[in-house]
């Protein structure tokens, strides 16, 4: 398990322009499989990684995907 509260919550603050994406088609319509406290609704922690595949979902893609930042993506594409 990977504890990864304090970056989502920093990820949150950062600009607008370095969202997280998806690793397959680009999309910003991505969702991480985390912890919820079920009597107040906060997030305690994020279960896995964001590259993993069981443990992120884009919604343009229909399926389980890893996510990256968005400047991650660019420089990984112009590698290939």
């Amino acid at each position: 398990m990977w504890r990864n509260q304090q970056s989502v919550r920093a990820r949150r603050s950062t600009p607008a322009s370095d969202p997280w994406v998806c690793q397959r088609c680009g999309s910003q319509a991505v969702e991480v499989v985390s912890w919820v406290e079920a009597n107040s609704d906060s997030t305690t922690e994020c279960y896995g990684s964001f590259g993993e595949l069981d443990t992120t979902w884009c919604g343009e893609c229909n399926d389980h995907t890893g996510i990256e930042l968005r400047s991650e993506r660019r420089v990984r594409l112009a590698r290939a």
